[in-house]
């Protein structure tokens, strides 16, 4: 799970580890992705961090790997994370369409999205389980 190491995708990855799936902590530094993944192993629950800046291709391939590794297979992806600009909110509404598509239009995520989901869900059933 890309940007998992507070808010919003902190919270999600603690839901879904809460509710017993092992988690991939991830956000560009290391040292926080290490932070939540220790509070979660704390509480007894499966958790690895792996560092990964969502702007760059081949450290997302690397998480994949990375997770694919240390758990086997990947059932779930949550692209949380943003790779996004940063300017006082007044001048936000007169950059044009190029200037927004970094937060919003960023693909780097399907690379994650395809590497992972080929393989670990060509073998699930709809509907069932994974064999």
């Amino acid at each position: 799970m890309t940007g998992s190491t507070k808010g919003i995708g902190r919270a999600i990855a603690e839901a879904l580890a809460r509710a017993g799936a092992s988690v991939v902590i991830s956000s560009r530094k290391q040292e926080k992705c290490e932070e939540v993944a220790q509070a979660l192993r704390a509480e007894g629950l499966d958790a690895a961090a792996i560092a990964c800046h969502i702007g760059k291709k081949e450290e997302l391939q690397a998480l994949v790997e990375e997770a694919r590794k240390q758990y086997g297979r990947i059932d779930v992806v949550v692209c949380n994370a943003a790779d996004c600009l940063t300017s006082p909110a007044g001048s936000l509404t007169l950059l044009g369409l190029d200037i927004w598509r970094p937060c919003h239009g960023n693909d780097n995520c399907g690379v994650v999205r395809k590497q992972a989901s080929r393989p670990a869900w060509r073998s699930c059933r709809v509907g069932g389980e994974s064999p």
